[in-house]
């Protein structure tokens, strides 16, 4: 029997085969597409929630380096960085404004958006997460109207040191604090409740006083608005403004203004000029003239870090240092921040 001729049959199978291996390959390499793209989306979505819940921290540790000096916040704010590479925006919208008997309270949005690993085909990945806060002011344990920690010398019977508060707000603290037998005067009287308190020995009263000087000093565990030396000495112009300055080494004060001050060294205070708020002296202070100080001052906190430090001096002239726990409270709203409330976070909020 004689074979029919098959010519032209491997053709065409062998364009089908190559057909089936070009589909095959293409569908391998789209898939392999299609998960490498979609593993780059979740890289960045990742990224976005990083973004949105470092931003979100972030903001509420350096919202005074980042340019918002309200405090407290205002009733809206609006901040935008780039954290890490990942632009972030935080909205803060206030709840509860601050009142004598409750905090303020705020709801904070931090939305990140990461670009980093999505592809083209698809927008920037977003995540927003929140979280409720409170503005909570901070404290400062006033023991005096002058608190020295070294012992405090007075002479002549003219001025005045009060812990009656000058507000007429909170009840009366002492005059003086100072360790045992270190007022050294024999003409005048401070008045408060006592006039004068002494707090055992210089150590006993370093313990005592509740100020961590150490975080302060070698932990910056209060951010200055100003330091110097390095920065210039602020306007004083608007009367709300009580920033943080702290001076590295010694300081005669050269004009007038209000805040909180941190002295390392020894603080001279000369002539008319007045502070309003707190001044925290590492050294001594010496008065001279008919100086004023309406809140606090408390010197020789480098005895808590084992210094001998040498008697503050408040000199003669009529000079005026008054509790006064308003322009206290003033002053610690500059130091103060947004704190978050435990259990509140959320993740995906919606606008």
């Amino acid at each position: 029997m004689r074979m029919q001729s098959r010519a032209g049959f491997a053709l065409p199978v062998a364009l089908f085969a190559i057909g089936i291996l070009t589909v095959t390959v293409a569908a391998a390499f789209t898939r392999v597409d299609n998960e490498l793209r979609i593993a780059r989306d979740r890289d960045a979505e990742l990224d976005a929630y990083a973004a949105a819940q470092g931003g979100m921290e972030h903001y509420l540790m350096n919202r005074k380096a980042l340019g918002f000096t309200d405090f407290p916040p205002p009733p809206a704010e609006t901040a935008r960085f780039v954290l890490n590479g990942d632009s972030v925006r935080v909205i803060t919208t206030q709840l509860r404004p601050i009142t004598a008997t409750a905090e303020a309270m705020y709801h904070v949005r931090s939305t990140g958006t990461a670009r980093r690993g999505a592809s083209n085909q698809t927008p920037p990945a977003e995540r927003t997460v929140s979280q409720y806060a409170v503005f909570r002011l901070e404290s400062l344990s006033v023991n005096a109207a002058w608190t020295s920690l070294s012992g405090l010398e007075k002479n002549g019977k003219s001025g005045t040191i009060s812990g009656f508060d000058n507000c007429g707000v909170k009840p009366p603290v002492a005059g003086v604090a100072v360790p045992d037998g270190l007022w050294d005067t024999n003409t005048f009287t401070p008045t408060g409740s006592p006039g004068v308190l002494e707090m055992g020995t210089k150590a006993q009263m370093a313990n005592a006083v509740k100020i961590d000087w150490d975080a302060i000093i070698n932990g910056n565990a209060i951010q200055p608005d100003y330091t110097i030396p390095g920065d210039s000495w602020p306007s004083f112009a608007d009367p709300d403004f009580f920033p943080v300055i702290r001076y590295n080494g010694n300081l005669s004060l050269a004009s007038p203004g209000r805040g909180t001050l941190i002295v390392t060294g020894n603080f001279t205070v000369s002539g008319s000029k007045y502070w309003e708020g707190i001044i925290l002296v590492g050294g001594s202070v010496t008065s001279n003239g008919n100086n004023t100080v309406e809140g606090t001052v408390i010197s020789g906190l480098n005895e808590k870090l084992g210094d001998n430090v040498a008697e503050s001096d408040a000199g003669n002239g009529t000079k005026t240092y008054v509790y006064d726990s308003c322009k206290i409270d003033k002053a610690l709203a500059r130091i103060s921040a947004l704190r978050v409330v435990p259990g509140t976070w959320s993740d995906n909020w919606t606008w």
